[in-house]
């Protein structure tokens, strides 16, 4: 019997400098962590003051550009832009992960059976 020799100091090693693949999983993590905190913190901001009711339409004025007051402009109904798309995350993070939960309802078990039945 030969007893063969794992090296984990090698095996768990981290090169001095990353592959271009590793740099951009980072990436995509970090865009995927600020997206789902957006989507959680969003509430909060708003009972801070930091950002403005997205249903608030009277007390802003009529499609105006961007400034200070209103990052990304209002509308022609008076709706802060800015405000509307931080809380549309929220929408947008339950549309991703009722898809991946159907997708693993669908497709785990279909992949089990097809693996079971040997179908090609």
């Amino acid at each position: 019997m030969t007893i063969t020799r794992i090296n984990f100091t090698r095996l768990l090693r981290i090169s001095r400098r990353p592959s271009l693949s590793m740099q951009l999983m980072a990436v995509g993590a970090a865009i995927t962590l600020a997206f789902v905190a957006i989507a959680l913190l969003v509430p909060l901001f708003q009972t801070w003051g930091w950002i403005q009711d997205p249903t608030e339409s009277l007390i802003n004025p009529v499609h105006e550009s961007p400034s200070w007051s209103h990052w990304f402009g209002t509308t022609r109904q008076g709706y802060d832009v800015f405000s509307r798309t931080m809380f549309g995350t929220q929408a947008a993070w339950r549309v991703v992960l009722l898809a991946t939960a159907l997708s693993l309802a669908v497709g785990v078990p279909l992949g089990l059976v097809s693996g079971y039945l040997g179908v090609d």
